[in-house]
């Protein structure tokens, strides 16, 4: 997840793997300043008013850390610093063993996600699920915002043979989620598994 803020949706997504009995099998990324958003370039304002304020979402570290060992969660990092900071080669080496399944964008900031776009392609397999929280931001404008990048990755802004694909079925009415779709012959992809038959044992979480 990159934008974790106060810890809500990747909260979340710990309890998931944990229901799911997938812990010991997945492991959840937290990116996040902790120190609320970078200021907001030209780039980023809206066409009627720029709405992101330099500091907005800021959050404490420490109490997410303290609060996911509470809950005795093993299965995560947490990442402190401004995208282009924490997304260093190191970090993303282990992506390379570790592919992402969910990539959770909750940044706000065009140029935010554009940086997480960039740096984590390489390690997406096509079929990834990726999912843009701020994808409505001026109404969906193909203008601003997560919709801009989204349209410019379609029309060719990571490669010709890249597509972000709408996922109508996790997606229900909104335009949030999508798959990264690599048509390369030689692209790295997903197998597309069976539904499991049996429901999840129910766990604590």
């Amino acid at each position: 997840e990159f934008g974790t803020a106060q810890g809500y949706a990747f909260a979340k997504l710990l309890g998931a793997t944990r229901y799911l009995g997938l812990e010991d099998r997945v492991t959840v990324h937290g990116f996040d300043s902790f120190e609320g958003l970078p200021e907001a370039t030209s780039e980023d304002k809206g066409a009627l008013a720029n709405p992101w304020m330099k500091g907005a979402y800021a959050a404490s570290y420490e109490r997410l850390r303290d609060y996911c060992e509470k809950k005795r969660f093993r299965n995560y990092r947490l990442y402190k610093g401004y995208f282009e900071d924490s997304m260093t080669p190191e970090v993303l080496a282990q992506f390379q063993e570790e592919q992402p399944v969910i990539v959770w964008v909750d940044c706000d900031l065009y140029t935010s996600s554009v940086t997480v776009m960039e740096r984590l392609l390489p390690f997406i397999r096509s079929g990834c699920v990726i999912y843009f929280d701020d994808y409505d931001f001026n109404f969906g404008s193909l203008a601003t915002g997560q919709a801009r990048l989204v349209h410019e990755i379609n029309h060719g802004r990571l490669g010709p043979d890249i597509d972000l694909a709408l996922d109508t079925e996790l997606s229900w009415d909104s335009r949030n989620i999508y798959r990264l779709l690599r048509f390369a012959a030689d692209a790295p992809q997903f197998r597309k598994l069976k539904p499991r038959r049996t429901a999840p044992v129910a766990r604590d979480i």
